[in-house]
């Protein structure tokens, strides 16, 4: 049976992952990191209008500015790179999703893990 986590083990662990991006075209590497629960609902806030639809362009935006870890970007700077290679912006956001569980080939794998556990941990107690 598993350990059953304290608060203190839960708020202790680090698990906000961090990747390194190969990224050529630019001459070198950026690091992404994941983004906490936190951080997905201002993203999500900021980036919803007032008729409820996201924006897409600032949600990018945003990924960019809160995901890269190395180099740390403003918003302004994130805004910056659009006016960069769309193939290289969008290998980023790829490992960004990727990284925080919102790409679609993250989202599927979810569905095959949590269907394998359908049993729920309630079963094993």
């Amino acid at each position: 049976m598993a350990k059953i986590l304290s608060f203190t083990d839960i708020v202790g662990a680090n698990d906000v992952p961090t990747k390194l991006v190969s990224v050529p075209e630019w001459g070198g590497a950026v690091r992404v990191k994941g983004m906490t629960k936190r951080e997905q609902q201002v993203m999500r806030g900021q980036a919803t209008g007032t008729d409820g639809k996201v924006d897409a362009t600032l949600m990018e935006t945003l990924m960019l500015a809160h995901c890269m870890a190395e180099p740390k970007i403003t918003l302004d700077e994130a805004g910056q790179l659009l006016d960069k290679s769309a193939a290289v912006v969008d290998k980023i956001l790829t490992e960004i999703m990727d990284i925080t569980g919102l790409s679609e080939a993250s989202q599927k794998g979810m569905v095959r893990t949590f269907h394998a556990g359908d049993e729920g941990p309630e079963a094993q107690s």
